[in-house]
């Protein structure tokens, strides 16, 4: 059962919890305007954002602390031990059970990435891996190119599943700060460190390689296919610095193997805790043959793609955060490895969408994004009944629907609406 953050965290989560209660209840009655200009207005406050920072840290910060002191850190144990194992040069995708639990799925760079947080004792580890992860998702908010009330707003509908990412100890907080940063750092002109966060992602979690397509936003393209090439080399190769050559080369043959042996087991997981996505959705709720797997997931990339042929768009500000939007959704969508501890990302890139969006700012637009984040981001906690999410949720992958459809009407606006061209850095 998650902890909830004691004295202020309470009285601001209530508050929120009262408000967006009372809107609900409200729409049923048709007095929903009103209360979600009160909501509005909450959102507008200088409170709210001292409320939504304390309340996005504390969330996590508590749920952290509550894994650390019942002994469930084996993923941290799993990430600690890929440093040691790298540097002793043991399989690092071995079964370790003396150790811990499952096998590591992550590449070799992480074991540079996780060295200093595996030197320390494990309790001072966990709680500093943890709020580096944090730290770097809201920096990463934080420079989007919003007014400051929209930005409390993706704090908002983004502290659920952040802490859920946290309980697991997972990196997909970095990776989603890492995607968003990089896409702010290749339309500034510093495809340096736009592509070195893409290389990232791509030797540590293979998925980020998908910041790639922010190769259309850059105004320097050239540069970017440039850097690109060159941190692939050099991140591909630094962790041969604390092991071997061979080791390391033999290393990444061992990590297709496992992948490979992962998205299979992935696909056929019955009690709902993997494949939470488009594919698992059209599987267990639909009852669609395994065999139509990789049609689904090409359908879903030609999907993804089709919206960067309208060319003549690339240079608008809101077409390209749509995308950013888009693109964070869909690496959930469609992928076998997806989880709930992955959501960050799908609640981001929808908080992202809603604020970018005017046909959003309205109140259905609230009532409709409200539903679809709150409903995915509450249906694995404590707040629904273990019975529900035991014979249903997870089973029928229910998380994954809201998403899904959202990322079905963020697709069609791509690829219909013609967007305001703008020089202005701010939406």
């Amino acid at each position: 059962m998650y902890i909830v953050a004691p004295g202020l965290l309470v009285s601001g989560a209530l508050s929120i919890c009262c408000d967006i209660a009372l809107i609900s209840f409200s729409f049923l009655f048709g007095k929903g305007i009103l209360l979600l200009k009160k909501l509005t207005d909450l959102l507008l406050s200088k409170k709210s954002d001292f409320y939504a920072t304390v309340i996005w840290f504390g969330l996590s910060f508590a749920a952290a602390l509550s894994e650390v002191l019942r002994g469930r850190i084996n993923n941290y144990y799993i990430y600690k031990y890929v440093f040691f194992h790298t540097i002793d040069r043991q399989n690092l995708y071995a079964p370790y059970p003396a150790l811990y639990g499952d096998v590591n799925h992550y590449g070799p760079l992480f074991s540079i990435l996780i060295a200093p947080f595996a030197l320390l004792p494990d309790f001072l580890g966990v709680m500093v891996w943890t709020l580096l992860n944090c730290l770097l998702l809201y920096y990463a908010i934080q420079q989007l190119p919003f007014e400051p009330w929209k930005k409390t707003a993706i704090l908002w509908l983004t502290a659920i599943e952040l802490m859920t990412n946290t309980h697991s100890m997972e990196f997909n907080g970095a990776v989603t700060a890492m995607l968003i940063l990089s896409f702010l750092f290749a339309r500034d002109k510093k495809e340096m460190l736009s592509t070195l966060l893409i290389m990232v992602g791509f030797w540590i979690k293979i998925y980020g390689i998908v910041g790639l397509l922010f190769f259309f936003f850059a105004k320097r393209k050239l540069r970017f296919a440039i850097w690109s090439l060159v941190w692939l080399v050099v991140l591909g190769a630094l962790p041969m610095l604390i092991s071997s050559p061979t080791f390391i080369l033999n290393t990444y043959v061992d990590w297709w193997r496992v992948l490979v042996v992962k998205n299979g087991q992935n696909i056929f997981e019955l009690l709902g805790y993997q494949n939470v996505s488009a594919m698992g959705v059209l599987m267990y709720l639909f009852g669609l043959s395994q065999e139509y797997i990789g049609v689904v997931i090409a359908l879903g990339i030609i999907g993804c793609l089709l919206p960067y042929l309208r060319y003549y768009q690339w240079t608008s500000s809101e077409f390209q955060m749509i995308s950013l939007a888009s693109l964070l959704v869909f690496i959930v969508m469609f992928s076998t490895g997806s989880e709930s501890p992955t959501f960050i990302l799908v609640a981001s890139g929808l908080s992202i969408w809603y604020v970018t969006t005017k046909e959003q700012l309205t109140p259905w637009g609230a009532t409709m994004i409200l539903i679809a984040i709150l409903s995915s981001s509450l249906s694995t906690t404590d707040f629904v009944p273990q019975f529900i999410k035991t014979e249903f949720v997870r089973p029928y992958r229910l998380k994954a629907v809201p998403g899904l459809l959202c990322w079905c009407v963020i697709q069609y606006q791509l690829l219909t609406k013609r967007f305001v061209f703008s020089k202005e850095r701010s939406l």
